[in-house]
């Protein structure tokens, strides 16, 4: 679920850039208009460079959840507190 979030976020900022209208961006990202506009605005407190850090950081804590080396609330927790700083 989160994953998808930062996707979906990620992707409006990208098709934002491209200056794609808030209708076509709901089309291509297959959710409502109103959800666009919602995913702009939390994407306006990141940087492009910080969703993909984020995202990348999120497969590896997937990853080491998978393996055992960290439990994933715990992790999870300790993301969100890396992403608010």
């Amino acid at each position: 679920m989160i994953s998808r979030q930062l996707t979906l976020i990620y992707r409006s900022k990208l098709l934002k850039e491209k200056r794609m209208p808030g209708n076509l961006m709901a089309k291509e990202l297959k959710v409502p208009e109103f959800v666009v506009r919602k995913l702009l605005d939390q994407g306006s407190k990141f940087s492009v460079d910080d969703l993909k850090r984020t995202m990348k950081e999120l497969v590896e804590l997937e990853h080491d959840f998978k393996s055992g080396r960290i439990n994933l609330e715990t992790g999870i927790e300790l993301m969100i507190l890396k992403m608010s700083q």
